[in-house]
């Protein structure tokens, strides 16, 4: 089913492509389905493609450094986590994976910072 999905999906990524309209968007679809579809290796290069064009886009910075949380790259996700909050200090998402990522590593005091902020 998952990959049925990822294959529709691709194939309106690249009509969209294609088409010219927006590539930071088709980029971004073929991410989120890839990291849904727990595909973490193309997700990181979708939204690598994202971030390179666009690096202060938030959203992509998120998704970027949850694929390579996906992939056990923990320095690199963090990096890119934070980097969503720093460019959108009230991304709650992005402060949630925080709390969450630093919770998984057992910084509760981090964690708790970046929760609160993110209420």
């Amino acid at each position: 089913m998952v990959k049925s999905l990822y294959a529709q999906f691709s194939g309106v990524a690249i009509a969209v492509l294609a088409s010219g309209i927006d590539c930071d968007r088709a980029g971004i679809m073929e991410g989120r389905v890839a990291y849904e579809s727990e595909q973490y290796q193309l997700a990181v290069r979708e939204f690598s493609d994202v971030v390179e064009s666009r690096p202060s886009y938030a959203y992509g910075q998120l998704m970027l450094g949850l694929s390579l949380e996906g992939l056990g790259q923990a320095s690199w996700a963090e990096y890119h986590l934070a980097e969503a909050v720093r460019l959108q200090p009230d991304y709650v998402e992005a402060l949630y994976a925080l709390a969450y990522f630093n919770w998984k590593r057992e910084r509760y005091r981090e964690a708790a910072v970046f929760a609160t902020q993110a209420m």
